[in-house]
C-alpha cells in the first residue's frame, strides 16, 4: 500500500521525480524503480524483482477472497513493468524463476538497465539537495527514540507510529516499552 502510495505520489508530482539507486533495491523498491519518470543506478547495484507475497488467514471463502485480491495488486503493479519490459506477465514470472529457484529475479545495475528496469547507468551521483531537516529550524535533529516519555508509573516507554492500512507491529515487547 505504502509503495502504491508513493508511486501515486511521483505520477502525480508538478516536479519530476527521478530515482536513484545506488546499492540494492529489492521488490517495491524495484517497482517505484523501474516505473519511474527516470532512474539511475550504479553499475553494482542490486535491482530484484519477485512475484507479489502475501500471507492469508482464515477460512477457505476468506483465504480465496485474499488470494483473488493479492492477483488484482499483482495485475495492477506488475502490468506497467512487463509492459516497459515488452514482455508478458507469463514471460516475467518465467524469467524470475530461470534465474532464480525461489523466484527472485536480481540483476546488477548495468543489466538491469538492459531489462529497463532502470534507464541510466551512472558512476558518480553528486548529492546538493538538503542537508538540513527543514522541518526542524532549531538546527536539532530529532529521531524516533527522541520521543521516549514516562508514564504514570515511572515506566519509560516509546510511542509507536501510527500505522497504514495492512501494515502490523511484529515486535517482542514483553515490558510494553513500545505502546
Amino acid at each position: 500500500m505504502s509503495g502504491y502510495r508513493i508511486l501515486k505520489a511521483m505520477e502525480s508530482s508538478k516536479s519530476p521525480v527521478y530515482v536513484v539507486v545506488k546499492s540494492y533495491a529489492a521488490s517495491m523498491a524495484a517497482v517505484i524503480t523501474t516505473l519511474a519518470e527516470k532512474s539511475f543506478v550504479y553499475p553494482n547495484a542490486i535491482i530484484l524483482h519477485h512475484q507479489m507475497s502475501s500471507m492469508s488467514w482464515g477460512n477457505m471463502t476468506q483465504m480465496k477472497e485474499q488470494l483473488e485480491l493479492a492477483r488484482q495488486w499483482e495485475k495492477r503493479l506488475d502490468t506497467p513493468v512487463v509492459k516497459k519490459m515488452g514482455i508478458t506477465m507469463d514471460e516475467f514470472r518465467k524469467e524470475m524463476y530461470e534465474k532464480n529457484s525461489d523466484g527472485d529475479w536480481q540483476e546488477f545495475g548495468d543489466n538491469a538497465v538492459k531489462y529497463k528496469w532502470a534507464d541510466y547507468v551512472v558512476n558518480r551521483i553528486d548529492e546538493t539537495g538538503v542537508v538540513k531537516n527543514p522541518d526542524y529550524s532549531d538546527g536539532t535533529k530529532k529521531n524516533f527514540y527522541s520521543n521516549e516519555k514516562t508514564d504514570e508509573n515511572g515506566n519509560r516507554y516509546l510511542s509507536l507510529p501510527r500505522l497504514e492500512p495492512f501494515d502490523f507491529y511484529f515486535i517482542y515487547n514483553p515490558d510494553r516499552y513500545y505502546r
